[in-house]
This record gives C-alpha cells, sequence and structure tokens, in this order.
C-alpha cells in the first residue's frame, strides 16, 4: 500500500487530516498530558480484542532508518546495524504482537 503522505512533517500531517495549519495535531501531541500506562493499557485491549490469541507473543527490537540530512529529530551518527557501519540514522523501538492470525505493530 502507497503512503499517502509521503515526507512526514507537521505541515504535510495536518493537511492530510483535514487542517488548515499544524496547531491543532501539534497541540495534540506536544500540549496534552498523556498517562503513558494508560496508553499503554487501552492499546493492549484493543490489540487483545481484536487481534490476540492466548498463543499471541510480544516481540520487541531496535531498528535503524537510515537518513541523508541531520535536522530531524533524533537523527545522529550512530552505529547502523543494516548498513554495519556508522551512519547517520534515526533508531527505532519497535514492538509487535504476533499471532498466528496476524502481525500487529
Amino acid at each position: 500500500m502507497a503512503d499517502p503522505v509521503g515526507r512526514k512533517n507537521g505541515w504535510q500531517l495536518a493537511e492530510f487530516v483535514g487542517h488548515r495549519s499544524p496547531d491543532g495535531p501539534q497541540r495534540l501531541l506536544n500540549g496534552v498530558n498523556w498517562d503513558a500506562d494508560d496508553v499503554h493499557d487501552d492499546l493492549q485491549s484493543h490489540v487483545a480484542e481484536h487481534f490476540g490469541k492466548d498463543s499471541g507473543v510480544l516481540v520487541v527490537d531496535d531498528t535503524g532508518f537510515e537518513k541523508k540530512g541531520s535536522i530531524s529529530a533524533g537523527v545522529q551518527r550512530q552505529h547502523f546495524g543494516t548498513a554495519s557501519r556508522t551512519e547517520n540514522c534515526r533508531i527505532g523501538i519497535l514492538a509487535v504482537h504476533a499471532t498466528t492470525r496476524a502481525l500487529v505493530d
């Protein structure tokens, strides 16, 4: 499936969801007091209800995303395992719920 937004910054994401400026989405992400435990519990309940099975497992892994520039958040020169060298990259932590029915990340 093609990515409908392409490069993602505040303006492009806001336009994609129908906003005239990024103010609303940025306020939601930056100004709201998120309770990480509540978000975790809601996500866990949703995944268990829609995709879960008793045989499901949680897989946690880190992966690198090579970046050409250095101005994106979290980008720095560091070991990039996929390329087996030091590159400008961003490291992401992936949490995946895997079952025989679905792989959800």
